[in-house]
């Protein structure tokens, strides 16, 4: 009987701590470090909007395969979403639709690193070319750039989340990094509380993470692994300086990770299964935080998620839907249209893990399981 199960995502997190500046971890931006990255996307957004005043109703761009945190950071800071489909088969925009979607009360483009899959910017900065009030946000809350990939952001705003599972976790936190010569205006901001029981969290998760722990968390149905909801976002404050201070040693311990089980799953499965494989070979990947797969039909991608519960390989569906089927939306002032590339997409992607504790074993026994499962 297995009792065992590989959790998703999720590399170790450093308890280091560095007085060593961070100014110039992002050459080029002026950093502001958040509480979370919802918040660092809510804090651009309110940046556009101060910037542009007289601009009624504001409209932000997102696309209809994405985190409802997007959605909560638009509310926040008093923009209306707009909702557009993404390709066929591909986490990025349709762009012939995001030219549609922009209008005069357009402030901002959301362009999304999709697990490590970088968005086209380059082109969508050439369709924004005409519209020169529109900052692009580069929402990198799945991908930190290793030293090489700095020079390569685009975004007049570039968002990282630390939060649990994300590629430099924290256990919570956000950084905007607001390109050099924009406005930076002050909001006020108070410093979030510190919380002497932060190293216990982090010494928790760490055994939580366990793949013997993780399966008994598996069995509580209770805790919804997994689920994605919509959440409202409450506030914008500061990063406490327990975890600030523990920056560098966490993105330094990032960057020096082996791509073991990403660079093995790239060799194994990639000429075995139609999907988005087509996409790690290209210019727009980038280290993964997980191994996207598209399956054929969504009775094959159920069929596969359930065979690899049962094996315990950390087989993971990512979101529940298209942004338009997420639990909490619905009710919600948003423009949305029809979205069946988003919604095909929802229910034929899967994603396989990554992370540290993925070893010649699971490789093996996720090669088997794609390469078989009819």
């Amino acid at each position: 009987m297995r009792w065992q199960s590989l959790p998703p995502a999720g590399n170790t997190i450093r308890l280091e701590s560095s007085a060593e500046s961070l100014g110039q971890l992002l050459p080029g931006y002026q950093l502001v470090w958040l509480n979370s990255g919802t918040a660092a996307l809510a804090f651009s957004l309110v940046q556009l909007k101060m910037r542009y005043p007289a601009v009624s109703q504001p409209e932000v761009i997102i696309p209809g395969y994405c985190c409802p945190d997007l959605v909560a950071a638009a509310l926040f800071a008093g923009f209306i979403p707009r909702v557009v489909d993404i390709c066929v088969d591909d986490p990025s925009y349709d762009l012939a639709q995001l030219e549609c979607a922009l209008t005069q009360r357009t402030l901002a483009v959301i362009a999304i690193n999709f697990l490590g899959i970088a968005e086209r910017l380059t082109e969508i900065r050439q369709l924004l070319a005409p519209w020169p009030k529109v900052g692009l946000i580069e929402d990198n809350a799945q991908w930190f750039p290793d030293a090489y990939e700095v020079a390569g952001l685009q975004g007049d705003y570039v968002i990282f989340s630390f939060g649990r599972g994300k590629a430099v976790s924290l256990l919570g936190g956000g950084l905007v990094a607001v390109k050099e010569g924009l406005a930076l205006f002050d909001l006020k901001l108070s410093t979030e509380a510190g919380s002497l029981s932060w190293r216990l969290k982090v010494r928790l998760l760490a055994l939580l993470s366990q793949p013997w722990a993780y399966y008994w968390m598996e069995q509580l149905p209770f805790l919804k692994l997994g689920a994605t909801r919509y959440h409202a976002l409450d506030n914008i404050c500061l990063m406490s300086a327990a975890k600030l201070l523990r920056v560098r040693a966490n993105v330094t311990h990032y960057r020096s990770l082996s791509r073991f089980a990403e660079q093995g799953l790239k060799a194994r499965i990639a000429p075995t299964h139609n999907g988005l494989h087509a996409l790690l070979t290209s210019p727009r990947c980038r280290r993964l935080l997980r191994f996207p797969l598209l399956s054929h039909r969504a009775v094959d991608r159920a069929r596969l998620t359930e065979n690899s519960a049962l094996r315990g390989l950390g087989v993971s569906r990512l979101y529940n839907g298209a942004l338009s089927e997420l639990e909490g939306i619905a009710e919600l002032a948003l423009q949305m249209g029809p979205l069946p590339n988003a919604v095909s997409f929802a229910r034929r992607l899967l994603t396989l893990p990554t992370h540290q504790q993925v070893k010649a074993c699971h490789l093996a026994a996720i090669t088997t399981l794609v390469a078989t499962d009819k």
